[in-house]
């Protein structure tokens, strides 16, 4: 819930930075610079309606206990959980399976489907995240049509760290967090655990009992987590930095039954580890450089049964994906002129998996490559005025069923400062989404002849500063999207249906640190329309979890003698399900207060949901209802 706020950065001899300066509360976490994407850069702060971003400090204050629960917070951005208990997110009506999912630069989402669980991404080790929204820079490369979320991980830049944080809750849930970093002369390193688990959530008191959940302690919604992070940097005499990166995620977890269906699932397995190789340097005044080569490795097994017991006998089915990633990444970004800087770089992707649908079935096979280069230049065409342009080229490959497209994406942007107080931003940009190996290889849907799903975007915003604490802004948005790929049904092939408009309007209030308060006030207006599916003579279908009206806020106090205090909420308004029926408005607030003991711990006390609202985020799947959560966090 961060108002929009961008920096072009120009290139010097140092350490590049990405062109969105990540607003909020002032964070004193250590940021890993290699975990950003670049783009071109320029010495002066620009606005940037469609890059948003949180820090950790504004995370931790806020009470987001996840990344999920973070990244709803933004305007325009929607999270919601369904059937397979996943967090899934929207950026502007485009779904996670259409956004791009980035963690230090490199992509994360799962090679199958495409898409992600952001429940498995640990809150811990994240220093800021940044989401783009709207047309996005040639630099982030393919894949882009709904949007970009790029998480960066932390990094030792300054006095040793070590802090942990012991936590607990309602139905027995418990966390552990620790990290630990240092600087030795010219090595440094970081370390992350942490564990979670709990047995589950308590539904809301307002929770009318039904045949498949009798209210309380929701039915099979178990689970335990845990995680191990850790990197090591090194500087060379030049300046050049050697980085290495590796971590493992583990999940044992049971995905709750719909209300409506008697559909039992169990995670025995989810596990996912990566080692993540990167450099930069600089050549000369004028040449700054980077690289990336990355492993990541995720494996999982899912059992569906149609009893709650979970036996054999009731066992439908036991499905298995093992699946690995290989790429890398490299850019350069030249001082031109100036005036002028371009950056221009190329990335490669290759996603294999194998997978088998039930025990004792064939094992499928399935192979995607992916690849882009890229150009974009920054030109100060006069003391108040801005331009970036640039282009993608990028290309994909699939194995044993012969598919392929290629793709041309320009972008082009303007930011106008005709006064200090006042910033003005305008950009045009085109995304496009290769089908994903699921529309490919799917048993019962795939389609080899697919075409690239593609969106023109089109944004306006104005920021505006009347006092050094206040900052407004509003923007108007609008994407054509064309080829979106869906089908009919579950047993129909994937096709090229949907025209769809995504369109609407985002307004936000920061006050930032006055006499002690600071608050973000958000709305965010979507109207979201695409060709109906089922063959209907509609013209136009409302797109489902796309509500029309969000409305965030944060409001937190500090005070001299420690005590800070934060009251966060959100609105969901005016929205339909897969059905096209009409789903009820929720509300969920959260409330929480820390106290400072000492220099080096702090005890704090969260309320998740304070007013105990009955909601769902999606059909069938009621959400937590009051949560109370209290730990001590120590940090040295």
């Amino acid at each position: 819930m961060i108002l929009g706020c961008g920096w072009l950065v120009l290139a010097q001899p140092s350490r590049a930075e990405d062109s969105t300066a990540v607003a909020g509360i002032d964070d004193t976490a250590n940021v890993y610079h290699l975990g950003k994407v670049v783009e071109v850069r320029s010495t002066r702060p620009t606005f940037n309606p469609s890059q948003v971003g949180l820090n950790s400090r504004t995370m931790t204050i806020s009470g987001a206990p996840t990344i999920s629960s973070a990244v709803g917070t933004i305007p325009g951005v929607v999270v919601t959980t369904g059937s397979k208990g996943e967090a899934k997110m929207q950026i502007r009506g485009f779904t996670s399976q259409e956004v791009l999912v980035l963690y230090d630069g490199r992509p994360i989402s799962l090679p199958y489907y495409g898409d992600l669980d952001l429940t498995t991404i640990p809150l811990s080790g994240v220093s800021e995240m940044t989401v783009v929204k709207g047309p996005v820079p040639s630099a982030y490369g393919a894949n882009t049509l709904g949007g970009v979320l790029n998480l960066v991980s932390r990094r030792a830049t300054g006095a040793p760290v070590a802090e942990a944080t012991l936590s607990g809750g309602t139905e027995n849930y418990n966390q552990v967090l620790v990290n630990h970093g240092a600087r030795r002369g010219r090595l440094d390193y970081w370390v992350s655990f942490g564990r979670s688990q709990a047995d589950g959530y308590r539904l809301s008191d307002d929770f009318p009992p039904v045949a498949l959940e009798d209210g309380g302690r929701r039915d099979n919604a178990d689970y335990l987590r845990y995680n191990v992070d850790g990197k090591i940097n090194y500087t060379l005499p030049g300046g050049t930095l050697l980085s290495l990166s590796t971590g493992y995620f583990d999940a044992d977890r049971h995905v709750p039954s719909g209300t409506n269906k008697a559909v039992y699932q169990y995670y025995p397995l989810w596990r996912r580890w990566y080692v993540d190789a990167g450099s930069d340097g600089n050549i000369g005044e004028k040449i700054y450089w980077r690289a990336k080569l990355y492993y990541d490795d995720n494996e999982n097994r899912l059992q569906r049964y149609s009893d709650p017991i979970m036996v054999d006998s009731t066992l439908d089915f036991d499905s298995y994906h093992d699946g690995y990633d290989l790429g890398g990444n490299a850019s350069a970004t030249v001082t031109m002129t100036g005036r002028v800087t371009n950056i221009g770089g190329a990335a490669y992707r290759l996603d294999a998996v194998s997978m088998q649908d039930d025990i004792g079935e064939p094992w499928d096979n399935a192979k995607v490559t992916t690849g882009s280069v890229f150009d974009q230049f920054n030109i100060i065409a006069s003391k108040n005025v801005l331009i970036d342009a640039g282009a993608t080229f990028s290309w994909m490959s699939a194995d044993s069923v012969d598919a392929s497209g290629t793709a041309v994406d320009p972008y082009g942007g303007v930011t106008v400062s005709p006064w200090t107080m006042l910033s003005l931003r305008a950009a045009v940009g085109i995304s496009t989404r290769f089908p994903a190996m699921n529309h490919l290889y799917s048993s019962t849907s795939g389609n080899p002849d697919l075409k690239p799903q593609r969106a023109v975007k089109y944004e306006f915003g104005y920021r505006v500063e009347p006092l050094p604490w206040l900052a407004v802004t509003q923007s108007v948005f609008r994407s054509d999207v064309d080829d979106l790929i869906d089908r009919q049904s579950k047993n129909d092939p994937y096709e090229n249906l949907d025209e769809v408009t995504l369109k609407g309007f985002e307004t936000g209030i920061m006050v930032s640190d006055y006499k002690g308060f600071t608050l973000f006030l958000n709305h965010a207006y979507l109207d979201a329309w695409q060709e109906p599916t089922d063959g209907s003579d509609d013209p136009r279908v409302r797109r489902y979890y796309a509500p029309r009206h969000k409305v965030d806020y944060l409001l937190s106090w500090r005070a001299r003698f420690g005590l800070e205090i934060a009251h966060a909420g959100q609105f969901i308004g005016d929205r339909v399900n897969s059905y096209e029926e009409p789903m009820p408005d929720y509300y969920p607030a959260n409330l929480k207060a820390a106290q400072s003991i000492g220099r080096h711990a702090k005890v704090f006390l969260s309320v998740r949901n304070l007013f105990d609202q009955d909601y769902e985020e999606e059909s069938y799947y009621p959400m937590a209802g009051r949560t109370i959560i209290g730990g001590i966090e120590v940090r040295y």
